[in-house]
């Protein structure tokens, strides 16, 4: 085996098939990466990766036609038949031949992501995943390749039959969208890129990595079949030998088979592997501790044939399943079943791979969109896919329909308030909290069933009226979510009374921050330190522990007592001032600007007669609860903002898992380096392939 797998591979590199399949291979990824790693700055090569397939679809046929119809047609096909090895040598020999040479560029796009970590954060557990992928899938093809190879006549039939099984592997994923049933198993049992596409997504599927190992076993021992029928042709004699063939045969693709199917059936959790940077598919300790708590049966409906779903949604549902025998998957087909979502949707469209959650008691329908975040526009198309927000939407769904009572916030209008942001908003609707608007001027008081009032930064103040109700409701056991707003603060006497009902004022101008370490591009945009120990500003604190609050102001209250209980949740250096003169151009620090440090956001107890207690949420940025805001600091104003809701409504159910980001922190390279590595890439080391291999084949013509 030995000498056939020397003979093989240097033959290859003694005419062009060798490198002109190197250079092309390589130069067609290399130009993936260069727009998408060098320009595109992404840290991860599985989005460069997926043209590869494409390129081997021809490639690998021009690099297996040769293995065994050459030698049929230059007829050397006996003298290695008649060898004293096995035809099992011979065919294994010429596959570790071709795929030492698809190894070769391979091995080159291995140190990509280690040149990527040089500039930047590399993703390099999914690029290493989806060159695994890539690798598994070309040896599966060139083994398809070298049992076809084993069937024809001469090199080019067998080029062009490769091609054409390897193209129907690729339209298989179509056939199985379109066909259900068996028609779409014995599709997907074909389907051979959809395995490569499930290593790019981060996740070590072990049914796929099993499936194109055994696809490569099997048309290996195929091709092994096929040449030892020609070795011991058919005849009277012979009979038995060929019975024996066909029962082994048999026997493989059956084993083949029930390997598959034994792997396809272990538990998600096991059988799905993540790698990915963030953790996107897996399950986090608050999810798992919901689930394993259900005790009443749950039916999430996946509006989407089997065959056609989500595969990443369908991945993390068997993963909630798994965990409980109260939850229950099943597949509706709209096409089929046209009036199934109408209960569901309230009058609203639904969309393919949309879920219902169930319970006896209630639903939740969460549209297919909902659990991806998206940037841009959705309408128009021109959007793109940034985090995966299943487990938070299921997680709360799950939550809802097991939940006998949801708490309600108010968002108090009329006042000139910022309005709720859709982010903020949705914030709520994950932690399973009920939202209206409060207007007190048609309102007697705050209603009796309000867990909280959000006041989100007015600009004008409130009334006398107002503010009687509002202090009746917080002596009621009330709570807050208070927002200051700096532009207003001294025309506003009567919401700096509602602040000083809990001990609180807000002192005139604008807090600077002179630590570069703790504001975002001047020192008016505050990124203070964030308190660690407090359940509000836990899930912001684990995460990258910045809030953002541009604009804030100064907080003050006394120390503990009186039945009042202060926690600082965020806090600006020793090195910032308060800045009184907000209507003067410069920022720099004038004369009897106070010095800090300063509080820019608290929570406070108060502690009421008859054992209730009234608890405010205070926070000195009137754009804290902006998206815009909320991007700067990728999502811990929404963590932070969350956090204070569940302590303010205090339930135990809301639960708000966080939306997974796709994109880890990415590469910083110049346009030069781009430029340079680029060229490098895709002109010097292809050019430097594709001309020395052609002088050196022909120097070995004229010799």
């Amino acid at each position: 085996m030995r000498a056939i797998f020397s003979r093989e591979f240097f033959s290859y590199f003694r005419t062009y098939t060798g490198w002109l399949f190197t250079a092309v291979l390589w130069l067609f990824v290399s130009i993936y990466v260069v727009l998408n790693n060098f320009f595109g700055l992404s840290g991860s090569i599985v989005n460069s990766l997926s043209i590869a397939i494409v390129v081997l679809l021809v490639l690998v046929p021009v690099l297996t036609m040769r293995t065994i119809a050459g030698e049929r047609r230059s007829r050397t096909d006996r003298l290695l038949l008649s060898a004293p090895v096995g035809t099992g040598q011979v065919i294994l020999g010429k596959f570790c031949a071709a795929a030492g040479v698809f190894s070769l560029p391979i091995a080159g796009i291995c140190l990509y992501p280690l040149l990527f970590s040089r500039f930047g954060e590399a993703a390099l557990p999914e690029s290493y995943l989806g060159i695994f992928g890539l690798w598994l899938f070309g040896l599966a093809a060139i083994a398809v390749g070298i049992f076809v190879s084993s069937l024809a006549e001469n090199p080019l039939t067998a080029a062009v039959l490769s091609f054409a099984v390897l193209f129907v592997s690729f339209t298989m994923t179509a056939v199985r969208a379109m066909a259900g049933g068996i028609p779409g198993a014995i599709a997907y049992a074909l389907d051979l890129p959809s395995r490569f596409d499930d290593f790019l997504g981060g996740t070590l599927n072990l049914g796929s990595a099993a499936y194109l190992v055994t696809v490569t076993a099997l048309f290996l021992f195929l091709a092994d079949r096929s040449v030892e029928r020609r070795r011991f042709p058919f005849s009277g004699k012979m009979r038995k030998r060929t019975a024996i063939r066909a029962v082994s045969v048999l026997i493989a693709v059956a084993a083949a088979a029930g390997g598959n199917a034994a792997i396809a059936h272990l538990p998600e959790s096991r059988r799905v592997i993540d790698l990915t940077a963030n953790r996107i598919y897996g399950l986090s300790d608050e999810t798992k501790k919901l689930v394993r708590g259900l005790g009443e049966d749950i039916t999430i409906y996946i509006l989407a044939p089997e065959e056609s779903q989500d595969n990443s949604v369908a991945s993390t549902l068997r993963r909630y399943a798994e965990l409980s025998p109260h939850i229950h998957l099943e597949n509706v087909d709209m096409a089929k079943n046209p009036g199934f979502a109408d209960k569901y949707a309230d009058g609203k469209e639904v969309y393919t791979n949309s879920l219902v959650v169930e319970s006896p008691e209630r639903y939740r329908l969460i549209p297919y969109m909902d659990l991806y975040g998206t940037e841009g526009s959705v309408d128009s198309g021109d959007f793109q896919m940034t985090s995966y927000d299943a487990e938070g939407q299921i997680t709360s769904a799950l939550s809802y329909v097991t939940t006998d009572s949801m708490p309600k916030a108010y968002v108090l209008t009329g006042h000139g308030e910022m309005a709720l942001d859709g982010t903020f908003s949705n914030a709520l609707a994950k932690l399973n909290v009920e939202t209206a608007e409060l207007d007190l001027l048609q309102n007697d008081k705050v209603p009796d069933d309000a867990a909280a009032v959000i006041v989100n930064g007015p600009t004008s103040d409130l009334s006398a009226d107002d503010l009687a109700k509002l202090e009746d409701y917080a002596g009621r056991g009330g709570n807050f979510f208070l927002v200051t707003n700096f532009t207003a603060q001294s025309d506003m006497p009567e919401y700096a009374s509602l602040l000083s009902w809990y001990g609180v004022a807000a002192k005139p101008g604008v807090v600077i921050e002179q630590d570069a370490a703790h504001y975002y591009q001047n020192g008016t945009y505050l990124l203070p330190d964030l308190r660690q120990d407090a359940q509000i500003t836990h899930d912001a604190a684990v995460g990258n522990g910045y809030v953002f609050t541009p604009y804030a102001q100064a907080l003050t209250h006394p120390a503990d007592g009186d039945g009042l209980t202060y926690t600082d949740l965020l806090t600006t250096t020793a090195d910032s001032y308060n800045h009184t003169d907000i209507t003067s151009q410069s920022m720099a620090k004038a004369d009897g600007d106070e010095d800090g440090p300063f509080t820019v956001g608290l929570s406070v107890r108060k502690d009421i007669s008859g054992g209730a207690g009234s608890e405010a949420v205070i926070i000195s940025s009137p754009n804290i609860l902006t998206a815009n805001a909320d991007q700067v600091v990728s999502g811990s104003n929404r963590k932070l903002f969350a956090g204070a809701m569940t302590e303010l409504t205090g339930t135990e159910t809301s639960i708000s898992i966080p939306a997974k980001s796709f994109s880890g922190s990415g590469l910083t390279m110049s346009a030069r380096t781009a430029l340079v590595l680029g060229l490098i890439a895709v002109v010097l080391i292809p050019g430097f392939l594709l001309l020395f291999g052609g002088a050196y084949v022909l120097l070995r013509r004229r010799r």
